[in-house]
């Protein structure tokens, strides 16, 4: 699954709107909005607020951790 996806997919699980997510997790609109949209690699920061936010909420990213997480430039 891409970050794209998943992304799309927890929010529709959590019912949450994009502008509800990203104050979640701690990211602007626009950020939920290009990860959605695959405008953009994400941007290291973002992705680890991502990732902090989904295991505080019991949801796994180990896939998406694998993919970005070593990219830290």
């Amino acid at each position: 699954m891409t970050l794209s996806q998943k992304v799309r997919y927890i929010r529709a699980e959590r019912l949450l709107s994009q502008q509800e997510f990203a104050d979640a997790v701690g990211v602007s609109y626009s950020t939920v909005s290009r990860w959605e949209r695959e405008n953009r690699k994400p941007q290291a920061r973002a992705i680890g607020k991502l990732i902090i936010w989904c295991k505080k909420n019991g949801i796994d990213l180990s896939d998406v951790e694998e993919n970005y997480g070593e990219d830290k430039k």
